[in-house]
This record gives structure tokens, sequence and C-alpha cells, in this order.
């Protein structure tokens, strides 16, 4: 059994993943929110009350990990918490204190990560596609097929921080921003699109947790239907200020979880922006990210086999060392 720390800069995440009829399963275990991110983009650094109860949000789902007999512990951190300028000393100080390692990503792999883990879970793997994630620190780009990523690469603007740069942290976008929100993404994201469009128009894939809100929302509204395999983008366009006239408790009451809600009016802005920049006729969207590929890496680098996850002679007791997600 294989275990997956994934420490984002709002929310760590314990992922498990086995073999279930010989393929890689992911089921998430636990969450423990976290608030890091409003003092990296303060200061650059980490606070110490923010620290401080990272280290015991870390310390309950370490605990959780272990309690499985055999597990094997992975922890990995984005570059929006490795980039901090004392994101290796957080590193060192979880070694030091749980006995795991910590790899603190680059952007390029953060992209390539999610990358893998979406398109592992996709229908159609061997299909090229320009993949878009929506996170919370970032916004990831990448092309290519499930075996291989031909083009990865990030930008620091994610959902929470755009939000936070708006000054609506917990009740959403006001929608009379949104036409500036649109233009910055066009602005920002202006050079990664363009060498997502020189690719080709390949189809057009949204991921993230932020993305699958989005899609909920789509889909309670009566704006995607179930079978549909993704949203014109002239239904996203109009799904957009209805999306941004509604409060985070109306957003809640369709599902969207708590945490999630006030991002999904800028969710929409982002994604209906990119897509016109893009071209994109229609917009598709997907489950998975960063942790489910990393849980494809290290599960390869115990002697699985990403499409048939059987252990090949792996111990999976042996301890919680680094493994290279570049």
């Amino acid at each position: 059994m294989t275990y997956i720390l994934e420490l984002g800069t709002r929310l760590f995440r314990l992922c498990e993943g086995t073999a279930e009829n010989g393929r890689l399963v992911v089921q998430h275990v636990a969450r423990e929110p976290v608030a890091l991110d409003a003092s990296i983009d303060r200061t650059g650094s980490i606070d110490r009350r923010s620290m401080g109860a990272a280290f015991a949000a870390l310390d309950r789902l370490v605990n959780r990990a272990r309690a499985g007999r055999g597990a094997h512990l992975v922890a990995f951190a984005p570059q929006a918490l490795g980039g901090a300028a004392n994101g290796a000393r957080f590193a060192r100080d979880a070694k030091r204190q749980f006995g795991i390692d910590v790899s603190l990503l680059s952007p390029g792999d953060s992209a390539r990560l999610a990358h893998r883990g979406i398109c592992h879970g996709r229908p159609a793997p061997h299909e090229r596609i320009r993949l878009v994630g929506v996170g919370d620190a970032s916004i990831d780009f990448s092309v290519g097929t499930a075996a291989l990523c031909e083009l990865a690469e990030s930008v620091p603007l994610g959902m929470a921080r755009l939000q936070r740069a708006f000054g609506e942290v917990g009740s959403g976008l006001l929608p009379a921003d949104s036409g500036a929100l649109f233009s910055v993404a066009r602005l920002s994201a202006g050079p990664a699109c363009r060498r997502l469009r020189e690719v080709g128009d390949h189809p057009l894939v949204v991921g993230s947790e932020n993305a699958v809100a989005l899609r909920h929302v789509a889909r309670r509204m009566g704006y995607l239907d179930d079978g549909s395999a993704g949203l014109e983008r002239v239904a996203l366009h109009a799904l957009v200020p209805e999306v941004l006239a509604m409060s985070a408790e109306a957003l809640r009451d369709l599902g969207v979880d708590r945490d999630r809600a006030p991002l999904i009016g800028t969710t929409a802005v982002v994604v209906d922006a990119l897509s016109d920049l893009l071209g994109a006729r229609q917009v598709r969207f997907a489950a998975g990210g960063a942790i489910e590929g990393a849980l494809l890496v290290v599960t390869a680098s115990l002697g699985w086999n990403a499409a048939d996850v059987r252990p090949a002679g792996a111990d999976s007791r042996k301890g919680h060392g680094p493994h290279t997600f570049a």
C-alpha cells in the first residue's frame, strides 16, 4: 500500500494508491486545511503561526498513514510551498520531526505530474490534449498524451491567489471585477497559451478540484448534460455571469465544497478567458492532478506498472526515502 502526501498552501491531502482489478486506484483518505498561502503572498515566507498550524496538520496525516501496517509514505510539495523563502526549512523540519522526505517540486515538475495524473484516468489515454490545470496557487499548462508530456510550464496565478488580489477571499468574486480578471488572465497566460496554440487544435481539457467543481455547477444549472463530452464555449460564456451572481452559500446548496465555493466565480472567468485565448470551441473537464501523477511515479519506482499495478517484488515496508518527480 502506498500513501502520498500532497502539501499545498491551502490544503494538505493524504491519498492511498492500491491495485484493484489490475489498475491503479486512488482513494482520498484525509485532508487538512492550512493557511500558508496568505503569508507567502504577503511576505514571501511562511510565518511562524502558520508554520505551527501546518505541522500540527501534518502530524495528524502522518499518523493516519502510518496506522496502516507496511504502508509506504511519500510526500511532495508543489512549487507554491517549495518556492517560499523558508520552504526548504519546512522540508528539513518535516524530515527531523516525522522522518519523511518532502520533495519540493519545480513549476515544470508540478505541471508534468498533473498532466500524467489526469491523462492516466482518461478514457482515451493516447489522445493528444492541451491541458490547463486551474489550481489554487498556479495555472499549469501542458501538451501531450498519457505516455508523453511534450510541454509543461506554470504561471503563478492560481484561483485562490487571484481571489486574494481582488480582495474577495470568502464571499467570491464581485461581478464588477470580472472584466478586469478576464484581462489579467489573458495577459498573464498569453505566452503559455501561444505555445499551446502552436502545437495544434487539440482538445482542451481543464483539470483540478476547481475545474471539477465548475463542471458540477454547470451540470446542476443545466448547461452540461451528464453524457456530454464537454461544455461548448458559447455555453461557458453564458454560464459565467450566472455563477458570478450566485452567493457562496447558493453554490454550497448546489453541492460545492464549502472551501471551494468562493473560488467558483474566479475559476469560471479564468477558464472562459483561457478558452477564448486558445480558440477552443469546447472545454472538457477532468478530475485528478499532481497527486495522482505522483502515485504513478512512486508505484513505478517500486516495480509496479502504471497499466498493471500488481507489485513486482517491491517491499512496501521499506522506508520513506525521497523520490524524483522530474
